[in-house]
């Protein structure tokens, strides 16, 4: 456990960098590397993994936001999005901000969503990047 509270993200903020742009912007492959880590923790937080200060409803709050706006991005606009579908696609985010992550900081690369793929059942390729051999 940690000693420190976890904040929230701060959904102005998240508006203005992400939500503001078109929906592309809210692929993991495309959020800073802030907003990647401050996503994956709310997440976590959010599915009770961690233990934060806020509401579990607080922390999945950004997360959504960044689910919605990409829902609007594939034209899904206007329609009812029953509540198992919506925590489905929550769920496909979460995997897509721990494969950017896991692609960010290891030598695995995977392919990254596309605002067409993302939400998609979809195979992910992968390989091994591990840069120039020693001489």
């Amino acid at each position: 456990m940690h000693s420190t509270p976890l904040p929230t993200s701060d959904l102005a903020r998240l508006a203005q960098d992400v939500l503001a742009h078109a929906p592309e912007a809210a692929l993991p492959i495309n959020l800073s590397e802030q907003w990647l880590h401050c996503i994956a923790r709310d997440l976590a937080c959010g599915f009770e993994e961690l233990e934060g200060d806020g509401s579990r409803e607080d922390y999945l709050a950004a997360p959504l936001a960044l689910v919605l706006h990409l829902l609007r991005g594939q034209g899904r606009t206007g329609e009812v999005i029953p509540y198992d579908d919506l925590m489905g696609y929550m769920n496909d985010f979460r995997i897509e901000i721990a494969l950017e992550l896991v692609n960010r900081t290891t030598p695995l690369k995977s392919t990254p969503a596309t605002i067409e793929t993302i939400f998609r059942q979809r195979e992910v390729a992968s390989e091994l990047n591990e840069g120039p051999s020693p001489a």
